[in-house]
């Protein structure tokens, strides 16, 4: 089966995965995630990096996301792109090894005619595009991470990334939460 990340953003599933499934049944049809974590209250599946939170007490999925869309280390791939025996994951415009800004996004969801809104995320945040569905796009005005100031360079430092124009922000996270998901 086929999980495009493009549906996801128009219909708020993941596939056959809702909000509201159970741990149980998003493992009957995922397959075996590749990391189930305990936090107490809640707990996390995580196939690659595409997560889903469930209530621990009752096992209810709340929120999906993947926030690692920022291609800032040496394994991005491992971070967009999965693939296990039940599913794949159609990444629609995202590539490895490239970020891309809010201008970008804006264009290509224009392109296409797809309905968005921009929100601030939270107090002085940076804007989010969110979409009827609830999905939203995420972005970071900077990142730390890892990598070399020359492509060929075997030489590899810390890096800090700092951005100032709204339009340069980077695409950080895909994700959704729905306010009135508790679960119990």
């Amino acid at each position: 089966m086929e999980i495009s990340l493009r549906e996801f953003i128009l219909k708020g599933n993941f596939g056959p995965v809702q909000i509201g499934m159970t741990k149980n049944e998003i493992i009957n049809t995922l397959g075996k995630p590749d990391s189930d974590t305990d936090y107490g209250e809640s707990g996390e599946l995580y196939y690659g990096y595409y997560e889903f939170f469930y209530w621990t007490e009752n096992q209810i999925l709340f929120a999906i996301q993947n926030d690692h869309l920022i291609a800032d280390c040496t394994n991005h791939n491992e971070m967009i792109l999965f693939e296990n025996n039940n599913f794949k994951i159609d990444v629609w415009f995202l590539e490895v090894g490239r970020d891309f800004t809010y201008k970008e996004i804006k264009d290509i969801l224009n392109k296409e005619g797809l309905e968005y809104t921009e929100e601030i995320s939270y107090k002085n945040g940076p804007n989010i595009l969110k979409f009827k569905s609830g999905v939203f796009f995420d972005f970071s005005s900077g990142y730390i991470g890892w990598g070399s100031d020359e492509e060929s360079s075997e030489t590899w430092h810390q890096l800090e990334k700092t951005i100032e124009n709204l339009d340069d922000y980077i695409l950080n996270g895909i994700g959704y939460c729905p306010s009135d998901t508790t679960g119990k």
